[in-house]
């Protein structure tokens, strides 16, 4: 029989994680040797990634952002780029496939001056069922119908855009030094033809003033851009996630202007409904129906929450002992295990930071040093209605870090994290697709039959089990009300042929 045109079900799987080594030599600046790495930070672009059979190429850039003591003693900032190329082997990749690749983690570890760097990518592939297809009434068959939604994938796309942001020049910002930013999303709104982000970014800004000190502070700023996407309408759900790259300052006579590249990385699906065929029967013929088991997910849209790490950290007894913490940096934040309950969601992992510090040696000189702080965390965050079954990704970036130095080897953390979550929530349905007719009835040989309804009865289950047409019983008994009561009593009038 014919059917439907096939349907165009959305799901979203985790293929897996893949990982990428690399590594960076910094020796000298500028003709001078570099004495110390105060702090480093990594940033890893994706520029393409290729799906092949059964493999995924990805390159891309990694970026080192260093802060360094120099021989003379003088502390400077500067940047590595590096190239990669990655491959991703799995099976059920096919050169059609639609991958999500997410950089889950990526972080630098300091040894005299060689960093080596970590970088976790975890590989999603969007899919498209669209094999399932609805059946067709038949001519002569009566169909009880309920509707059946979906999501179908309108695009998954990357967008770049810049946000910018202002520090006015005076004897406090003298000169910039460093800047970290991390990007949270606030809220997406989606429209017609396009779709409003609005988010924050947290900058941490190192610099020296007048007298060349080195000192830290966190600038908050709220940004908002609207992204075109072609198809979209206001009940479309956009699924994204943001990130950040290399910062550029630019130096003016009374202030300091900062680009803060951003990269969104959005998935958009359409809800869509169709009526399906539950229940199915036919006056002259028996009927069959086929069902199939259809599973789907159900994407919610982007959602945020915040919470704070509160933590004491007890400094290395082979370290020099804090005097004063010049500098906080945000380095990774990474997620170990999480647990999905009804309600909220229960996260362990491990918050990276370098503290850069100085202290005093046996002359009283100040000494400018670092250390490169793991903070494990545990927390746990409400979200709305999800539940044990549902599949959340999860995207932490750093707020606001305050830190205080207490006894010279006693640190206290409060640490803010902004979460931004994805839910995902998979259903599984039966799906009518086929009705097939079989032998035709036996005619009954009487003209009239009585019917006392039961409990919970409907008019459709009624007219199927004395095989006339809804229309006659409404029309044949002109009394019934509904819906249909246990004990109604519905005559059926019948034409006999013999």
């Amino acid at each position: 029989m014919e059917n439907e045109e096939n349907l165009q079900i959305a799901t979203i799987k985790r293929l897996g994680d893949v990982e990428l080594k690399n590594s960076a030599l910094l020796d000298e600046v500028d003709g001078l040797k570099v004495k110390k790495v105060l702090a480093v930070n990594t940033i890893t672009n994706i520029n393409s990634k290729e799906p092949l059979d059964s493999s995924l190429k990805i390159s891309g850039d990694i970026e080192y952002n260093f802060i360094l003591q120099l021989e003379n003693d003088e502390v400077v900032s500067t940047t590595i780029k590096q190239d990669y190329l990655l491959n991703y082997e799995n099976k059920s990749i096919g050169s059609g496939s639609n991958l999500d690749v997410v950089v889950s983690s990526s972080e630098a570890t300091v040894e005299n001056i060689d960093v080596s760097s970590t970088t976790i990518f975890t590989i999603y592939e969007n899919c498209i069922n669209s094999s399932l297809s609805m059946a067709k009434s038949p001519e002569n068959v009566f169909v009880k119908e309920e509707e059946f939604s979906y999501h179908s994938l309108l695009l998954c796309k990357s967008y770049d855009a810049v946000a910018n942001f202002e520090l006015i020049k005076d004897n406090k910002f003298n000169k910039i030094l460093y800047v970290v930013n991390n990007a949270s999303i606030k809220s997406v709104m989606p429209s017609s033809g396009y779709f409003v982000v609005a988010y924050e970014i947290c900058s941490t800004v190192i610099y020296k003033t007048e007298d060349g000190d080195l000192k830290c502070t966190t600038i908050n700023n709220s940004f908002s851009n609207e992204f075109e996407a072609n198809g979209i309408d206001k009940e479309d759900i956009v699924q994204a996630r943001i990130i950040t790259c290399e910062s550029v300052v630019n130096e003016s006579e009374d202030r300091f202007s900062v680009e803060v590249p951003i990269k969104l990385d959005a998935c958009i699906y359409q809800k869509k409904t169709l009526p399906c065929i539950m229940d199915a029967y036919c006056l002259e013929n028996e009927i069959k129906l086929t069902s199939t088991t259809c599973e789907k997910d159900e994407f919610l849209p982007v959602s945020c929450a915040v919470e704070n790490i509160l933590t004491n950290y007890s400094l290395d007894e082979s370290l020099n002992p804090i005097e004063k913490v010049l500098a906080v940096v945000p380095k990774n934040i990474r997620v170990v295990s999480q647990i999905v309950k009804d309600g909220e969601v229960l996260i362990d992992g491990i918050a990276s930071v370098c503290v850069i510090y100085y202290y005093e040696n046996e002359d009283g000189e100040r000494i400018i040093d670092c250390s490169n702080i793991d903070i494990p965390y545990s927390l746990t965050f409400g979200a709305g209605n999800v539940t044990s079954d549902d599949k959340v990704g999860i995207n932490i970036s750093f707020g606001d870090i305050n830190v205080k130095s207490r006894h010279g080897r006693e640190l206290e953390f409060l640490i803010e994290l902004k979460i931004n979550y994805n839910v995902v929530k998979p259903q599984i349905s039966y799906l009518t697709n086929d009705i097939t007719l079989g032998e035709s009835k036996e005619e009954k040989d009487y003209a009239m039959e009585i019917y006392i309804a039961k409990e919970n009865e409907t008019l459709w289950d009624i007219a199927k089990k004395l095989n006339v047409k809804i229309s006659d019983i409404m029309g044949q008994n002109k009394d019934l009300t509904l819906p249909i009561k246990s004990g109604d009593k519905i005559v059926a009038f019948r034409r006999v042929t013999n």
